[in-house]
């Protein structure tokens, strides 16, 4: 018997999208840690998003973190 994921309570209640949450995260942790590799990338994924429903869009992520640019520099005024 196949175990049915459904997306979180939040997200349903706040009627998210998971592309465009999922796409903004990815660019997001591309600017804060620019040029992980796969495997690093699914352990921030899997810490950020720790519902069971999410860990099965990792793809998604995935693709939208790969050609983002390296980490921007924040420079604060002193």
């Amino acid at each position: 018997m196949a175990i049915i994921l459904s997306k979180p309570e939040c997200c349903q209640s706040e009627e998210m999208d998971c592309g465009t949450c999922l796409r903004t995260a990815a660019v997001n942790v591309a600017r804060v840690c620019g040029g992980m590799d796969h495997v690093e990338l699914r352990s921030v994924f899997g810490h950020l998003f720790a519902d069971p429903y999410c860990k099965t869009k990792v793809h998604l992520i995935e693709r939208a973190y790969t050609g983002q640019a390296g980490p921007t520099l924040v420079i604060t005024a002193a």
